[in-house]
């Protein structure tokens, strides 16, 4: 779009900055039509369809019951982490998935963005960069330094979304080990 018309990239740029989502090619919704809810515990079936389907895209398994029982830990210590469902109008969209930790490189309180996932009708909308915005303006309140997340090599639309929104890759790799408990 921004070779073929500079003047409609500019544009969408500048709506992009100030919220607005492009929904279809003429129909614009204002920001204020998102709603960011923190997630309850009936919203766990919408929540677990949307996370299987996100499972899927890169093979990783998934466990119904392991998920739910995760999901219900998380609601009952909200001082451990926030799941956040986002809704158009009354349509689920998107949900988020954000932990707490905190670290003394990035000065105190940090956070990672552990799973963020847009149903696929509505990615490349805007409504990613509208969660990134929401996200840093919730964090900041919780006292919040810094937000990690980790994208697959191969989600290029997630890179730029990020970069775009100022995280910066540290040049190291993130490692990971289970600890069985029991």
């Amino acid at each position: 779009m921004q070779q073929q018309d500079p003047l409609l990239w500019r544009q969408f740029e500048r709506e992009r900055q100030e919220g607005i989502v492009r929904i279809l090619k003429n129909e614009i919704v204002d920001k204020e039509q998102i709603r960011y809810e923190v997630a309850k515990e009936n919203d766990s079936e919408v929540l677990l369809a949307m996370m299987k389907d996100f499972y899927a895209i890169d093979g990783y398994p998934f466990d119904k019951s392991r998920n739910l029982r995760i999901y219900e830990k998380l609601l009952a210590h909200p001082e451990w982490g926030r799941i956040w469902i986002v809704r158009l109008n009354d349509e689920v969209v998107a949900y988020f998935v954000v932990t707490y930790g905190y670290s003394f490189e990035y000065g105190g309180r940090d956070a990672i963005i552990d799973e963020l996932y847009i149903c696929e009708a509505w990615r490349n909308k805007g409504i990613g960069s509208n969660i990134l915005h929401f996200l840093e303006s919730e964090t900041k309140k919780l006292g919040i330094k810094t937000l990690h997340l980790e994208v697959e090599d191969t989600n290029k639309a997630g890179w730029r979304l990020y970069e775009n929104h100022g995280f910066k890759s540290k040049h190291r790799k993130f490692l990971s080990k289970s600890i069985a408990t029991s």
